[in-house]
């Protein structure tokens, strides 16, 4: 659609020229990201990716680690020569080097290194990085609500870069967002270790519920041999009260029995002897008998 032999930026807008001769706003950022393609995948920077930007990868597989020192240490110099962000004076390169030390990196036999972006990002810049963001989240297949590890590290990264484009702008504003991000990271970090404490709270409380259940399930396997035992007795008891009162319903009924044989006995002897006191004459009876009869 453009010809985008040249790009020119002018108070940090980059535009190129269009077949009709107009210029067009682009993104500096995705130009460059095309050019150093090829470089990115030669040096094995494309395996940790990152919303922070970064320059092309350097090779400084040549160089001594002094003169990696040396140039570390010029280049602190040339930003502004201060090593914490008090001293920096508000230097912002100083500051941003500070937050994104270079990458160093070994990749097939090289040393390789990369240094934080230094220049300022442009609204189409702006819209590359959102272009990146939901990119990634839709390649990590990131979920869009509760706990997702890979998409906080991917609006962790966001931020920082946000952090970097603010201070190289505006100072002060992307010093407050960098003490934005170190709250929210305590925040987090509090939020974090109260759900560990609470975590280890919960394991110890379930490991005394099973200690405290193993404990209830022998009580309960004791209860209920007691019962068992309890209910055996009451069964043995129930057979003897059966037993006793078949035996008090046997002799019962036999003293019944001979009680009514002796009565039906006697009363036949009762009868008999009447009858031979009838037949008898009265001058053998005794006086009172006859009496009695008279």
């Amino acid at each position: 659609m453009y010809a985008m032999d040249y790009m020119i930026t002018t108070n940090g807008i980059s535009s190129v020229t269009s077949r009709t001769g107009d210029r067009c706003p682009v993104s500096a950022a995705e130009i460059i990201d095309k050019e150093m393609e090829d470089l990115v995948k030669e040096s094995g920077a494309y395996t940790f990716f990152s919303l922070v930007r970064f320059t092309a990868p350097q090779d400084i597989t040549n160089l001594t680690e002094s003169s990696i020192e040396e140039s570390a240490e010029d280049t602190t110099t040339e930003s502004g020569g201060g090593t914490t962000l008090r001293e920096s004076n508000f230097n912002p390169e100083s500051i941003v080097k500070d937050l994104f030390p270079p990458r160093i990196w070994d990749w097939e036999d090289k040393t390789w290194r990369r240094k934080v972006d230094l220049s300022p990002a442009s609204r189409e810049d702006i819209r590359y990085l959102t272009k990146q963001l939901d990119f990634k989240l839709s390649e990590h297949m990131a979920q869009k609500t509760g706990i997702c590890q890979k998409r906080r590290e991917l609006f962790t990264q966001l931020f920082e870069e946000l952090i970097r484009q603010d201070i190289l702008t505006c100072t002060e504003r992307g010093l407050l967002l960098l003490r934005i991000k170190n709250e929210q990271k305590q925040t987090l970090i509090a939020y974090q270790t109260l759900f560990e404490m609470s975590f280890g709270y919960g394991v110890k409380k379930m490991c005394q519920e099973e200690n405290l259940l193993d404990e209830k399930v022998i009580r309960a396997t004791k209860l209920e041999k007691e019962i068992r035992e309890l209910n055996k007795q009451i069964q043995d008891i129930k057979e003897d009260l059966r037993r006793f009162q078949q035996e008090q319903d046997d002799r019962r009924d036999h003293a019944q029995k001979l009680h009514s044989e002796e009565l039906r006995r006697f009363n036949s002897k009762n009868i008999q002897l009447k009858l031979q006191l009838n037949l008898m004459p009265e001058e053998f009876l005794p006086d009172d008998f006859v009496k009695a009869e008279n």
